[in-house]
């Protein structure tokens, strides 16, 4: 089982900087495993999806330019039903507010 946990900075350097085990910073590490996310079986790559759409959204207006062909149109139309897709895939793990 592959979990996703958040723990405070703080507690990770106890944990791992100073040897000591302290039974409040154990039970610390045990709440943080019981709220953590669990990772699906078989997943595929977790990627930046929302940098993804940027650039799918960014290379749709390129096709659409002032010399656009028929072909074009297509393409960035399929660039844009691509991003639609991805904004609808499921959400596994939520984005770090600090990121955004």
């Amino acid at each position: 089982m592959k979990l996703v946990v958040d723990i405070d900075n703080d507690l990770y350097t106890r944990l791992f900087d100073n040897g000591e085990n302290n039974v409040t910073d154990m039970q610390e590490v045990c709440a943080a495993v019981r709220k953590g996310i669990v990772i699906p079986k078989e997943h595929g790559r977790l990627i930046d999806a929302d940098e993804f759409s940027k650039r799918l959204v960014n290379a749709s207006m390129f096709y659409r330019g002032e010399t656009a062909d028929m072909f074009d149109t297509r393409f960035a139309d399929g660039l844009k039903e691509a991003d639609i897709k991805l904004t609808e895939a499921p959400t596994i793990i939520e984005a770090d507010k600090a990121e955004r």
